[in-house]
Order: structure tokens, then sequence, then C-alpha cells
């Protein structure tokens, strides 16, 4: 279990792990996006303070005023995705042997990473939209050189109770 050092991601992480018997990690890279300025604005406040661009920075480019793009937090999610990756190509007992990563985190990170491995345009990740508290499963397979290889999405966003 990876998850996110938010609170509500390690509370979500923490019951997870005791559930499955499992030590709960940390990464800054499941973080969720910095919204810079506009962090703990509503759309409606946003909009008030700075005007449409908000509309603006739903472009995957687009950085919130001093903080990140859709598309940094998909990079900053694939180099997470090819670390694990190179993880388990280096250690020789995982050959050919399938490992299961429960990662915990939020909304925007989970889209844009899902789109950074699949090779989606990021400027469609505000079209997909993963609800509070639900599950999403991918499938990486992994190169013998280590590197992200197939990637399947099975599920986005499906409610769990």
């Amino acid at each position: 279990v990876i998850a996110s050092p938010m609170v509500r991601t390690q509370e979500t992480a923490a019951a997870l792990g005791r559930r499955l018997g499992l030590h709960v990690e940390t990464d800054e890279r499941l973080k969720e996006i910095d919204f810079g300025t506009w962090e703990g604005l509503t759309p409606e406040e946003t909009i008030e303070r700075d005007g449409r661009q908000i509309l603006l920075w739903q472009d995957a480019s687009v950085r919130a005023p001093e903080g990140e793009s859709i598309a940094d937090v998909g990079a900053r999610g694939l180099a997470w995705v090819q670390d694990l990756a190179r993880a388990h190509a280096a250690d020789p007992a995982s050959e050919h042997t399938a490992v299961s990563i429960a990662a915990v985190s939020h909304a925007v990170a989970i889209k844009a990473t899902i789109g950074a491995v699949m090779g989606f345009p990021l400027e469609r990740a505000s079209r997909v939209w993963p609800l509070p508290a639900s599950l999403s499963i991918v499938q990486v397979r992994v190169t013998p050189q280590g590197e992200v290889g197939d990637a399947h999405v099975f599920c986005l966003g499906a409610p769990v109770d």
C-alpha cells in the first residue's frame, strides 16, 4: 500500500493496510495537484478573484498560479510508475511474477497518472473524474528492461462501500 502524504489518503491507506495486514508507505508523487494560490477556493471564488482563468487551467498544460498543471501531475505520476517498474525488473525474485500495489491518491493525480501511463492526450483528462473513495484498477506490464510496457485500465472510479 502506497499513499499520498495528505491526511485523508493516509487515513484511507491505514484502514486498507490494517485490513490486508500490510505496511503503508508514503510517496510525495501521489499527492493531489498543487492548486497554488487557488488552494482551498471554490471555482466561484476563483472566478471572482482571477476571472475566468480557472477555465483555461482545465487545459492540461496550463498551470494554476504558483501551482501545477495536469500535465505536471501526470509526469510525476508516470515517474512513480516507471520507478516501480524498474524496481520490479531489478528484483531477480520477481521475474514472471505479478505484483499488486494499492495506491491511495486523489482525483486529479489518479486521472493524470492513468492518462500518462496509457499515453492518452492529457487534454482529455478533464473528461475523466474518479469519484471520491472509489476504485480504479490498472494493469501495467513491465518489460525485462524495467520499462512500462502494455497498460490496461480495467476499472476507473468505481464506487466502493
